[in-house]
């Protein structure tokens, strides 16, 4: 069995810190992330929505954790 990204983990951790519902919350909150209307969610809306939703993560987390999600690598 494979073991599971500590940043996924750190990030998950983060959110369930919120509370039980704090992933899914996470998820609404990220669809107002997208602050210029492109329909996608660049490095910067990413560190400013997790530095709003208040996640204790360093921009060098949050960096690598955007790379992990980031599906077209733009």
């Amino acid at each position: 069995m494979s073991q599971e990204n500590p940043l996924i983990v750190k990030f998950r951790q983060e959110l369930l810190r919120r509370g039980a519902s704090g992933i899914k919350n996470f998820g609404l909150y990220f669809q107002n992330m997208d602050k210029n209307d492109d329909y996608t969610v660049n490095l910067s809306e990413f560190t400013n929505g997790v530095h709003a939703y208040n996640l204790k993560l360093t921009n060098l987390e949050i960096n690598e954790i955007f790379k992990l999600f980031d599906k077209d690598g733009i």
